[in-house]
C-alpha cells in the first residue's frame, strides 16, 4: 500500500510540473527568437538538469554554438549525451556528428555510427543519409553496399536532399541482386514505419 501512495505521489508531482515545464520551454524558445540566449540557458537549464530531454538538447545546442554561453564541444557533448540516452534523436544525430568529427570527444568512428543508428531508427532522416555515407565508404566499419543504398533509399523517401542522388551513384557499384535486397529492406523498413 505504501507503494503505491508513493508512485501516485510521484505521478502527481510529475504531472503537476508539466504545465510549468511547458511555460518555461515556450520563455525560452520566445527569448532565443529575441536573441536572449543567456535568458533561454537559464530557463533550460534547470529542466535539462531535471532530465528533460528536450531542454536537454536546447542547451547542448547553445554551448555548440556558443549563444549565451561561452562555446564548449566538451559541454555540447555532454549534454547531448544525457538527451540520446532518452532517446532523443536529433541529440543523438549531433552527438554523432561531434564523434565523426572529434569535436569536444576523441574522432571514434564506431561511436558516431552507433549514435547514427539510434537516430536512424527513430527515423531521423538526415541520421539515416550520415549512416548511408558510412556505410558507403566504410567509416568505423566494413563497406557494406546493400546497407548504405538501403539508408539512402529510406532517406530520400524522407526528402533528405542528394539521398537519391548517392543512392544511384551507388548503384553503379553494385550487382542487381545487391541492389534488389537493398530495395527490398528499405521497402519493408519503410512500410514498418509507416505502420509505427
Amino acid at each position: 500500500m505504501l507503494r503505491v501512495r508513493f508512485t501516485v505521489v510521484c505521478l502527481l508531482s510529475f504531472l503537476l510540473m508539466l504545465p510549468a515545464a511547458r511555460a518555461d520551454m515556450a520563455e525560452a524558445l520566445a527569448a532565443i527568437k529575441k536573441q536572449k540566449f543567456e535568458i533561454a540557458y537559464s530557463l533550460w537549464l534547470p529542466l535539462a538538469e531535471d532530465g528533460n530531454s528536450s531542454a536537454q538538447h536546447n542547451i547542448a545546442q547553445l554551448y555548440r554554438l556558443g549563444k549565451g554561453v561561452p562555446r564548449s564541444y566538451k559541454k555540447a557533448a555532454e549534454w547531448y549525451l544525457k538527451a540520446a540516452e532518452l532517446w532523443h534523436a536529433p541529440s543523438q544525430y549531433n552527438l554523432a556528428l561531434l564523434y565523426e568529427n572529434g569535436l569536444g570527444v576523441a574522432i571514434n568512428y564506431a561511436e558516431a555510427l552507433y549514435w547514427y543508428r539510434k537516430a536512424a531508427k527513430l527515423d531521423y532522416g538526415v541520421a539515416q543519409f550520415n549512416l548511408a555515407v558510412m556505410y558507403s565508404i566504410g567509416q568505423g566499419m566494413k563497406r557494406n553496399l546493400v546497407e548504405a543504398y538501403k539508408w539512402y533509399d529510406i532517406a530520400a523517401d524522407k526528402g533528405i536532399d542528394d539521398a537519391e542522388k548517392n543512392r544511384d551513384l551507388l548503384a553503379k557499384q553494385m550487382t542487381e541482386a545487391q541492389i534488389a535486397e537493398a530495395r527490398e529492406e528499405a521497402r519493408e523498413w519503410i512500410e514498418w514505419r509507416k505502420k509505427e
